[in-house]
Order: structure tokens, then sequence, then C-alpha cells
């Protein structure tokens, strides 16, 4: 995914899209996008709860239901009244 949309952005995976699953990470410090797994998701929650260095967060498939989709998703929406102004 991450590699299709670097293509279609004229640029290289690493540099403005980068992804990031376990034991392997491409994102630099020029990374807009960044593609991850649920349990990324969860660690990154770990380490930044408020998820200060996102603006957007986008939760594709998450229709497969999962205990890590579901955590992730209560979360969000408990979150979220707390950033809007």
């Amino acid at each position: 995914m991450a590699e299709r949309l670097a293509e279609e952005l004229e640029t290289s995976v690493g540099d403005a899209v980068g992804y990031q699953v376990r034991f392997t990470s491409e994102v630099s410090a020029d990374t807009d996008i960044k593609l991850m797994t649920d349990g990324i998701l969860l660690a990154e929650i770990q380490r930044d709860p408020q998820l200060k260095k996102y603006s957007a967060i986008i939760i594709d498939e998450a229709h497969e239901r999962s205990l890590n989709i579901d955590v992730i998703l209560g979360y969000l929406r408990r979150l979220l009244p707390s950033v809007q102004t």
C-alpha cells in the first residue's frame, strides 16, 4: 500500500510516505503519511496518549472487527472531544 501511495505521489517509500510493521520501519523526519498496523498504533498510543504527532488517523478494514480495532476505536472516540477546538 505504501509503495502504491508513494508512486501516486511521485516520491519514494521512506520519504513523504512511510510505513511501520512489526520489526520493519520505513519512515523519516520527512514522512507526511505513515501507514501502520493496528498493533503499531496501539504502541503509539502507549507512547503518546494524545497522539499529538498525528493530524489525521484513518482506520481501514475496521469492519473485520478484532479486539485491537475495537480498543482503538473506543480510545479514539474518547480522545476526540479533548482535541477538538
